[in-house]
């Protein structure tokens, strides 16, 4: 294994890691009541998201290929750090005991989170400059910005969400109610759908239609008679197929004809639907 290959590896844990944190994210948000803190939240997650997309596109640039056994490890890992994310949420709106009090302590949970992005970007810089990777230092350059600023942002808030908690736990005071905030039910929901939760983002679709269509058959494939049409027959139906179903199809693709024509149809299509979401 060279630096190159190592850069990869550390690419696609960072790349689990973001997909993981958009789910707890998401959960935060949804029990935070508006204001500083949410407004933070609600922005750190649409930069996680699009961090998660850019990392995938570096893997992709850099031609990472994973053998089907490690590919189904990897989409097992992604999902269970989805998993954990969207199981921790009910807890999280249970900890403590006032509403002041759980968001101090999400807080401070989200500035641990921050610190080991931090700490997996200095990580990847490093590699990278040993490798020559230029395009990697500067991704993890700036991706590690926004989780410094992120990082500041919240430390920030430390000083008022704890005043919030002595006015109400001590004093008595009503700051907020986070039964108001639909967290009750999003943590629900979370819950018992953590794997549906997952698949929406769109880097975890894909994947897992990856990790199908590394080990798939043709008659898996969700075009029929896939083997005999030709690429100009193919696109049209391949604009109809969901995330998980185009990263099969690619897979597939890949393993046999590896038609330039279908794979930019594809990549076209998981793009669009990453800008959409």
């Amino acid at each position: 294994m060279d630096t190159k290959d190592k850069v990869i590896q550390q690419l696609d844990e960072i790349h689990a890691l973001e997909l993981a944190l958009v789910q707890t994210l998401t959960a935060h948000v949804a029990m935070t009541p508006r204001g500083d803190h949410r407004n933070v939240l609600e922005r750190h997650l649409g930069e996680t998201r699009r961090q998660a997309e850019r990392i995938r596109s570096r893997l992709r640039a850099l031609g990472a290929k994973r053998s089907p056994l490690a590919l189904a490890y990897g989409i097992v890992q992604t999902v269970a750090g989805q998993g954990v994310s969207a199981a921790k949420a009910p807890i999280d709106m249970l900890r403590g005991t006032s509403g002041a009090e759980k968001m101090l302590k999400n807080a401070k949970d989200e500035i641990a989170t921050e610190a080991l992005e931090i700490a997996s970007y200095d990580a990847l810089e490093a590699l990278a400059e040993q490798s020559g990777d230029q395009p990697t230092v500067r991704l993890a350059r700036e991706h590690r910005e926004q989780e410094e600023r992120a990082m500041r942002e919240l430390r920030d808030l430390i000083p008022a969400l704890t005043a919030g908690l002595v006015r109400e736990s001590v004093h008595g005071e009503h700051v907020f109610d986070t039964g108001t905030t639909g967290a009750a039910d999003m943590a629900r929901m979370v819950a018992s759908k953590a794997v549906d939760a997952a698949r929406s983002v769109p880097g975890v679709a894909a994947a897992e239609g990856e990790a199908k269509g590394a080990v798939a058959d043709e008659d898996d494939l969700p075009i029929s008679g896939y083997d005999d049409l030709t690429a100009a027959k193919l696109l049209p139906r391949i604009d109809k197929l969901t995330q998980v179903q185009l990263g099969l199809v690619d897979a597939y693709e890949r393993r046999h004809r590896n038609r330039k024509q279908v794979l930019q149809r594809i990549a076209k299509r998981r793009e669009l639907a990453t800008t959409s979401s």
